[in-house]
């Protein structure tokens, strides 16, 4: 059985628990930003690849219709050029239809020239961003790095000096007590392997005690499991005040 004095190194336990359990959040969530960051940069070489790719189908598309317009504009002249020197009726009504054909075939692929150009400089203008994101990405991953290995070693420091007390407190525990609440402590670590009794109930897990086991808890003097969640049962009077909203 665990004497009363003992309450104070256990609840010490399980507050430096409770902060080591904090350190490593600070570590994941300061190693999560290189993560995103890396994420960041991979999305975006992935989108560069893919917009200069398109900006690459684009430019045949362009020549071509570049290409074609200037073949129906040149028509366009010499029929009109030629139709003074028309000798047939015949010859004359082709050269009028043709002409007045090419007008709409002109615009169709003028609008269809418009819409590649507006679509490159808008691959164009996407470029630009990636690749100048892209350059300063690595800067910026530079010094987050820094300020992320810096959080990372002030934290292990904080978690060493935690570890070694947590380490010696056990060890001082009464061996009853030490068989008692080593398994509980592996079993819950940084999930609060101490609860308290409160009105005859856990504090975590909300199961009711008898009057006995309440009486028997609330001296102090043992160390009982509540039989619900398995954590170790303080007394009332050990419990953290929480002050009012």
């Amino acid at each position: 059985m665990a004497a009363p004095n003992f309450w104070e190194d256990l609840l010490e336990i399980q507050s430096l628990d409770n902060l080591m359990a904090k350190a490593y959040q600070e570590i994941t969530a300061a190693q999560n930003r290189i993560t995103a960051i890396s994420q960041q940069k991979l999305d975006r070489q992935k989108n560069l690849a893919e917009q200069q790719a398109k900006l690459q189908q684009q430019i045949p598309l362009i020549q071509q219709c570049e290409q074609q317009l200037t073949t129906l504009t040149q028509r366009q002249k010499t029929l009109q050029n030629n139709l003074s020197r028309i000798t047939t009726t015949a010859q004359l009504s082709a050269a009028e239809n043709e002409l007045a054909a090419l007008p709409p075939k002109i615009k169709i692929v003028e609008e269809e020239l418009l819409q590649l150009l507006q679509a490159q400089e808008t691959l164009e203008h996407a470029i630009e961003d990636s690749t100048n994101f892209l350059q300063g990405v690595d800067a910026s991953l530079a010094a987050i790095q820094q300020e992320v290995d810096q959080v990372v070693a002030l934290q292990q420091m904080k978690i060493k000096e935690e570890e070694a007390r947590i380490k010696q407190l056990l060890g001082q525990l009464p061996a009853n007590l030490q068989h008692i609440f080593r398994p509980v402590y592996e079993r819950f670590r940084f999930k609060q392997p101490i609860s308290f009794l409160a009105d005859h109930h856990c504090t975590h897990c909300h199961y009711t005690l008898a009057n006995e086991e309440v009486a028997l808890i609330n001296k102090g003097d043992s160390a009982e499991l509540c039989l619900n969640c398995g954590r170790l049962l303080a007394p009332e009077s050990k419990m953290p005040f929480t002050p009012p909203n």
